[in-house]
C-alpha cells in the first residue's frame, strides 16, 4: 500500500463503522463514482472489499426503494404526471421498454448502467401500478448484477494504482491514469444512452 493511503486506513481502522457507514451513504447519494472510488480504495487495503459491496448494495436498495415510495405520493405524482415531465418520462421509458420487451428485470438492469435515467425510470414505475414486492424482487436482482460490475471496475482500478506507481513513481500520474479509466466509464455510459434512448427516440 503507498504512504498516501495509510492515514485512511488508520482512520477506518480506529473507526470500523465508517466502512460500513460511508459505503451505504455514498452508493445510495453519489451512485457509481464513489463506489468505484471506495472499491480502489478497498483495492489498497484501506477497508474491506465485501463491506463495500455489502453497504453499497444496501445503500442503494434503500435509495430506489425511498423513490419508488416517493412517486406514489400525492406531491410527486402531481410533478410526474404534468404533460412536461410526463413527456419526457415517457421517452425514456419507452425507449427502455422496447429494448426489454417490457420485462421490468431488463429495464431496471439496463437503467443501472445508463446514465441519469435511474430515478426517472423509478418514478415512472410507481406510476404503472407494478406491487411493491415485484419492484424490490427485480430491483435487488438488477442491483447486484450491476454493482457487481461497478465494484470489480474500482477494484481492478485500485490493484492497477499499485502497479503504475512503481512504474511511473508519481501519484499524480498515477492517479491520472486511473481517472482516465474513470472517464472512459462515463463516456461509455453516455454512449448507451446516445444508442439506446436517442435512437429509439428517431
Amino acid at each position: 500500500m503507498p504512504d498516501s493511503f495509510y492515514w485512511l486506513q488508520i482512520v477506518f481502522t480506529t473507526y470500523p463503522a465508517l466502512s460500513y457507514i460511508i459505503p451505504f451513504f455514498g452508493a445510495a447519494l453519489g451512485g457509481e463514482w464513489v463506489i468505484i472510488s471506495l472499491a480502489a480504495l478497498s483495492a489498497q487495503g484501506v477497508m474491506p472489499i465485501y463491506t463495500v459491496f455489502l453497504s453499497s448494495y444496501a445503500g442503494t436498495v434503500t435509495s430506489d426503494f425511498i423513490w419508488f415510495s416517493l412517486g406514489k405520493t400525492k406531491f410527486l405524482s402531481v410533478f410526474i404526471t404534468h404533460r412536461y415531465t410526463q413527456a419526457t418520462m415517457d421517452a425514456i421509458a419507452g425507449s427502455l421498454n422496447k429494448i426489454s420487451k417490457g420485462n421490468h428485470l431488463s429495464t431496471l438492469i439496463i437503467t443501472k448502467f445508463l446514465y441519469g435515467t435511474r430515478i426517472i425510470v423509478l418514478l415512472y414505475m410507481s406510476q404503472i401500478n407494478l406491487p411493491l414486492k415485484e419492484f424490490m424482487r427485480h430491483n435487488m436482482v438488477a442491483t447486484f448484477i450491476w454493482l457487481t460490475v461497478v465494484t470489480a471496475i474500482g477494484f481492478l482500478a485500485g490493484k492497477g494504482l499499485t502497479y503504475l506507481l512503481e512504474i511511473f513513481e508519481n501519484i499524480t500520474i498515477a492517479f491520472g491514469i486511473i481517472l482516465l479509466i474513470v472517464l472512459s466509464f462515463f463516456m461509455i455510459q453516455l454512449w448507451l444512452n446516445k444508442r439506446i434512448i436517442g435512437d429509439q427516440k428517431k
